[in-house]
């Protein structure tokens, strides 16, 4: 106990003295970022999940409404996003927390579930989410939180894990690769349940059976009312058109690209808007006649929002992704995408290709989020703190590289530990970390990647007290201390 709200208190001081340093400069009101503030305000003015001045023809589809929701209900007590920055450095302090009672629960010290939360409360991307309008500190709070309950919970467990999956499901629909490992954790964990006491397979199976389909009939009367929403406002029973717009902004392009010779680039950069030029020229040849469906906008809504609004659609409208916009039409979407599974089909192994080569690059250490954006302050401020800043940086990134590479290094070998003990729940962490960061492929960053971390510090912290740390401790203690 006296650990756990050691780590919070720890790790809610870290991100509270980080939102005062950049309280001024906070929120930094990047295009999703906006679209986030709009909806929530569309929920909170309009009671309709659609950003204020969006036309008729023109309803949310990408989206789903968890985070906006969130966001409304703190904003009835006044519209300022400082208040949810506030909200999520508390949520993550609890999901420190979290991994701090999982490692306590899965290895039995004391002080290597302190490690685990207390890597949490400084890993630099975890903090920096928290000061952003983004889902990813919603999203690993949603995460760690499942497990702990699978850990920790024996009755009504499917039950609870139906109803977090479906928070997830709501927050991002990604979190649909989650609930189906979640249904194989479930099956499984019935089958081995009743096996241990039945002579027979048969009811061990149908008990399995019986888990998933509970799970199963949670998972879709909860997510049915969205699903008919959007069949009714696009024409399209989905829960989101995210996939089908990541495939047109995204995935045909990064093809063409690697078939071309060009490799991988940044999103939105000069050459992603090259090739996505390259793409709409093939979705035209592919459907003559058809032309681009842009983005509609009441123009008289509009003019009668508050200057803060319309200052945030032109933002995310003057962005380097509006030219991406008429992409992600809900009536503009099929024939774009036809034309993206054609050049697929063509180009099967660029496909691959360009998806792995992103995947692998997406997990290479990178700088700190914060520390980028620090630097640039720097920087720009003169030439005291382009001094101070010349010599922490450096300093700062190398220590960053060295933690990043030791627990990617030691979460496999801490999957591996933990599998000795505890098979179903080392690979269902391990796919959930895996499912989760492979989808996004070519795109794939830290903002991908934060919402696991909570996973990957677990399986790292049961290398720390596997094997791995005993061997490690042994040496220390033969090279540096007398015999």
């Amino acid at each position: 106990m006296k650990k756990t709200l050691f780590v919070f208190i720890f790790a809610l001081s870290i991100r509270l003295t980080l939102l005062a340093v950049f309280w001024d400069s906070l929120p930094a009101w990047e295009p999703d970022e906006n679209g986030y503030q709009l909806l929530s305000i569309g929920l909170l003015k309009n009671q309709s999940f659609r950003r204020p001045f969006a036309h008729p023809d023109q309803p949310e589809h990408l989206v789903m409404p968890g985070y906006p929701a969130i966001m409304a209900a703190i904003y009835l007590a006044g519209v300022n996003p400082r208040r949810i920055f506030i909200f999520q450095c508390f949520l993550d302090a609890l999901t420190a927390v979290l991994i701090t009672s999982m490692v306590y629960r899965l290895r039995g010290s004391p002080r290597t579930a302190l490690l685990g939360g207390m890597m949490y409360a400084l890993w630099p991307n975890a903090n920096y989410f928290c000061l952003r309008l983004y889902v990813e500190t919603v999203l690993a709070f949603i995460i760690a939180l499942l497990f702990f309950v699978f850990i920790k919970k024996k009755q009504g467990l499917t039950l609870w894990m139906g109803l977090l999956c479906i928070a997830g499901i709501y927050v991002k629909p990604n979190f649909l690769l989650i609930s189906c490992i979640v249904a194989f954790l479930l099956f499984a964990q019935g089958i081995l349940s009743v096996r241990r006491q039945a002579e027979t397979w048969r009811p061990a199976v149908w008990a399995g059976v019986r888990k998933v389909l509970l799970f199963s009939c949670i998972l879709c009367f909860l997510t049915a009312p969205w699903v008919i929403r959007n069949k009714l406002v696009t024409g399209k029973a989905v829960l989101s058109t995210v996939f089908t717009t990541n495939l047109n902004i995204i995935t045909a392009p990064y093809t063409l690209a690697m078939v071309h010779g060009d490799g991988l680039f940044k999103p939105w950069s000069p050459l992603h808007y090259k090739y996505f030029e390259l793409f709409v020229m093939e979705t035209q040849r592919d459907n003559p006649g058809w032309k681009d469906i842009v983005n509609l906008r009441d123009d008289a809504v509009f003019e009668g929002l508050p200057p803060d609004i319309q200052n945030a659609w032109r933002l995310e409208g003057s962005h380097a992704v509006a030219p991406f916009f008429a992409y992600m039409n809900p009536l503009n979407l099929d024939p774009p995408a036809r034309t993206a599974r054609r050049i697929i089909r063509e180009h099967p192994f660029a496909f691959l290709k360009s998806h792995v080569y992103g995947f692998f690059r997406g997990w290479w250490p990178s700088k700190p989020l914060w520390l980028k954006r620090y630097y640039r302050a720097g920087n720009d401020n003169g030439p005291t703190k382009t001094s101070f800043v010349s010599v922490f940086f450096p300093v700062a990134y190398s220590c960053w590289i060295g933690l990043y590479l030791v627990v990617i290094v030691l979460a496999p070998a801490g999957a591996g530990v933990l599998f000795k003990d505890n098979p179903l729940l080392a690979l269902a962490m391990s796919l959930a970390i895996f499912s989760m960061t492979f989808l996004p492929g070519q795109i794939l960053g830290p903002r991908f990647i934060t919402p696991v971390i909570p996973l990957l510090l677990v399986l790292f912290s049961a290398a720390a007290a596997g094997p791995c740390y005993r061997m490690v401790s042994g040496l220390v203690h033969r090279r540096c201390l007398p015999v």
